[in-house]
């Protein structure tokens, strides 16, 4: 794929309202209470599912169905897809690999998706910057306000309410720390394209229920 491109407009306004408050009514939705830095603290949930039971997530969880046509992938076969209320003092470089575990060694995501559910205009911060870099490019990965010392930045992108980006999963990426009046909602789609020898080690459709921080094995 391209290395990075950003859509607007990918949810509408009705769209985005729609998913925010079913989300939050959500019985799956909670705050985590896990061992990820990142996402401990915040509130959301996870699921994780392959292409063969996306009709079985849409079914289950129908408010996902409209985010689901417009972000994911169609080559891709195996997804992990993370909604959450971030927190303010964002994320460092890092790369996306959930798949890791089931490939036998580190295996960076093929494609990541990042689509904003909302954005205060007020923020100050919180832009995503995707570094021209991978791991295996630099050293270490670089702090934040430091990485030009490492690598090219690619793109720094400010969050704004049904704003996407998809850049290669491959790419070293941070979230700046912000305050803003409102949350900060995104949800995050790591895809991937597995061969069949590790596609089928991972799960068919689970959630990671964030109010009772446990695993639901739903096929």
């Amino acid at each position: 794929c391209e290395r990075l491109r950003v859509r607007d407009g990918v949810l509408s306004e009705l769209q985005l309202r729609s998913l925010l408050d079913s989300v939050q009514s959500s019985p799956y939705f909670g705050e985590n209470a896990g061992e990820n830095d990142f996402y401990r603290g915040t509130h959301g949930f996870h699921v994780k599912f392959r292409d063969t039971h996306r009709t079985q997530v849409e079914e289950h969880l129908p408010f996902l169905k409209p985010a689901l046509e417009a972000l994911l992938r169609p080559e891709c076969n195996c997804f992990f897809l993370n909604v959450f209320f971030a927190r303010p003092d964002g994320q460092g470089y890092h790369t996306d690999n959930f798949f890791t575990s089931y490939c036998g060694g580190f295996r960076p995501t093929d494609v990541v998706t990042v689509a904003y559910l909302g954005a205060s205009e007020a923020m100050v911060g919180g832009e995503l910057v995707v570094l021209a870099a991978t791991q295996d490019e630099v050293q270490v990965p670089p702090l934040r306000g430091e990485e030009e010392a490492s690598a090219p930045v690619l793109a720094r992108v400010r969050p704004r309410a049904g704003r996407a980006v998809d850049f290669d999963g491959r790419l070293l990426h941070a979230v700046c720390p912000f305050t803003a009046p409102e949350p900060r909602i995104s949800m995050v789609v790591e895809q991937c394209r597995l061969p069949r020898r590790h596609f089928l080690k991972t799960p068919k459709f689970n959630i990671y229920c964030q109010r009772t921080n446990k695993e639901v094995v739903l096929a």
